[in-house]
């Protein structure tokens, strides 16, 4: 686990979006969030696996108390290929079939050829959804990180945000953690112009969840005034299969205060527990380490060059969708 630090900046607010079904969540036992990292490969090649994962969703919804299943991006290998859409839509069917609610956030190659099939399969381009866990109200956001659209993102973050102020904020979005656990600071800046423009001035952003690079990272940024967000990635394209079938769940404590991070394979039927696949966060965590690390000096710098670079918000392919109220069912 890494620390990082960082400093906060004003951002503009742009109302542009959609809104996904609000749920109150039963608060026995624990909450789960499923994680459904880059599914590109599935899409492509191993249809079967894509559907073993949703469907053990659907056959678990009661069991692990799914509230919501989060889509990091990369639903498919070629943006152009419809048939790949199809198979995608097929798996994530059955999702809605079995009355389970999710978020897809585009990645790159949803967007890089043909950024209309998404938008034509999977609705906006960004949405939020609202969850109640316990006593606690979170809200869900997810957008657009395509690197011509990053700064709009952000500013439609923030405007959403501004609705519901007094929510836990988490964070979905397809590139920002890197395979060293650093918010990656790529030519497009996109990582860090997201924390710097999104998650550093709204100190209740507690969670960014993300995928893009593969592997596993849990990385844990400090702002000024204490609080903490933690960064989790979690990519298994680069495995075997197009990864495996492996997915995240996220458990999330009755009282709030920690969420247990599990990584299953419903393909493989087992639970993978080494330290990154298997771990728990303390919700109650708002303390700065006594001295940074060479990590919080590298994210330091690649915050303040991100905030001169606004020439990324132009336009292209991947732009935001016009407001709608979206089921993501």
């Amino acid at each position: 686990m890494k620390w990082l630090l960082a400093t906060v900046v004003i951002t503009l607010l742009i109302p542009v979006g959609c809104i996904l079904p609000q749920h109150n969540v039963s608060t026995a036992n624990y909450t789960t969030l499923v994680v459904l990292p880059d599914t590109q490969k599935y899409s492509l090649n191993y249809p079967e696996i894509f559907k073993a994962q949703t469907q053990w969703i659907a056959d678990n919804k009661e069991s692990e108390n799914i509230a919501y299943v989060l889509h990091t991006g990369d639903v498919v290998e070629e943006s152009d290929n419809i048939s790949q859409w199809q198979t995608a839509k097929e798996a994530m069917q059955i999702l809605s079939s079995a009355n389970v609610s999710y978020i897809v956030t585009p990645g790159n190659h949803d967007l890089r050829n043909n950024s209309e099939f998404f938008e034509q399969y999977f609705g906006a381009y960004q949405s939020y959804g609202l969850l109640d866990i316990g006593t606690e109200k979170v809200i869900i956001i997810a957008i657009n990180g395509y690197a011509r659209k990053v700064f709009d993102s952000c500013a439609w973050a923030n405007s959403i945000l501004a609705k519901y102020p007094d929510r836990k904020v988490i964070l979905l979005t397809h590139g920002y953690l890197n395979d060293e656990g650093i918010i990656y600071s790529d030519p497009a800046q996109i990582g860090a112009t997201i924390w710097h423009r999104f998650v550093v001035p709204n100190s209740n952003t507690f969670m960014v969840i993300s995928g893009h690079y593969p592997g596993e990272e849990w990385s844990t940024t400090v702002r000024d005034d204490g609080t903490v967000a933690e960064n989790l990635l979690a990519n298994y394209q680069g495995r075997d299969n197009g990864g495996n079938g492996w997915l995240r769940l996220y458990r999330f404590d009755a009282n709030f205060t920690k969420i247990d991070v599990l990584t299953y394979s419903p393909w493989l039927n087992r639970y993978e527990t080494d330290a990154d696949s298997q771990f728990r966060i303390v919700l109650s965590l708002h303390k700065a380490p006594a001295k940074p690390s060479p990590v919080v000096e590298q994210l330091t710098s690649v915050v303040a060059s991100a905030s001169d670079s606004p020439s990324i918000a132009g336009g292209g392919e991947g732009g935001l969708s016009s407001e709608t109220v979206y089921n993501a069912k």
